[in-house]
């Protein structure tokens, strides 16, 4: 741990090891905030929304232009991608949600690398995977990657016959599909669930309102912990939220 710090090294070392330290963890930080705050919306004809959850339906009324407007923050993203029937609204939103932060990110990921690399060739290592990996169970980049394809031979069997019977699901609805597109994934997963194993999430979805969730996690609190909770008079940030003690 010591000689990963560049304990060992010279002080003009020890610098520069902790000023890349610094420029890597302040990049790092730049990056995520890009995405979170790299929020993008797509406009899309209410009867898009066929196969959507009635809920989701109500709270996503057209405006003035007659187009409902779909975020690809999680509540809007996610629900699009399993339930609508609609494969260009599907499409449109997942090309939309993977586009956030980009350009800006672009560079940021390049002087990333760079840094990282330059900061494992300080210390002695051959490139930054070595340098993140022999701290780890795992070792060395050589076994990650021995186990990585391990792991992908005894699957691989399993995913094909997994896969081709998700392409049949997905042409039945769209004749002539020959693959299985990434925005269809998670649409297809819950088609195959419902109609092959009688699981039906907006069906389970209505014994998991809020206040039920809320309610239960609090009792099983007070039962796991034998404390009392209660509703707590104390400032808010937002009106939505609520205050236990």
């Amino acid at each position: 741990g010591f000689d990963r710090a560049g304990v060992s090294r010279d002080e003009a070392t020890r610098a520069k090891v902790a000023a890349l330290k610094k420029e890597i963890t302040d990049l790092g930080l730049r990056f995520d905030a890009n995405i979170a705050n790299g929020r993008k919306t797509i406009t899309a004809d209410p009867a898009e929304l066929d196969g959507l959850p009635a809920d989701y339906i109500a709270a996503h009324k057209p405006g003035p232009d007659g187009k409902v407007v779909i975020s690809t923050d999680t509540p809007d993203y996610s629900p699009v991608m399993n339930y609508a029937r609609s494969e260009a609204l599907r499409k449109r939103l997942y090309e939309a949600n993977l586009t956030r932060a980009w350009p800006a990110n672009d560079e940021i990921l390049r002087a990333l690398f760079t840094k990282r690399d330059e900061l494992a060739r300080l210390l002695g290592r051959p490139n930054p995977t070595t340098l993140e990996l022999e701290d780890k169970m795992i070792g060395t980049p050589e076994k990650a990657l021995a186990f990585l394809a391990d792991a992908g031979r005894a699957g691989e069997s399993a995913a094909k016959r997994d896969y081709e019977r998700m392409v049949r699901r997905l042409a039945a609805d769209q004749p002539g599909a020959t693959q299985l597109t990434p925005w269809s994934s998670g649409y297809v997963t819950q088609l195959i669930r419902k109609e092959s194993y009688a699981l039906d999430p907006q069906e389970v979805r209505r014994y998991f309102a809020y206040n039920n969730v809320r309610d239960g996690m609090l009792q099983l609190t007070r039962d796991l912990m034998g404390v009392e909770i209660r509703p707590w008079k104390t400032p808010v940030w937002d009106p939505s939220v609520e205050a236990y003690e």
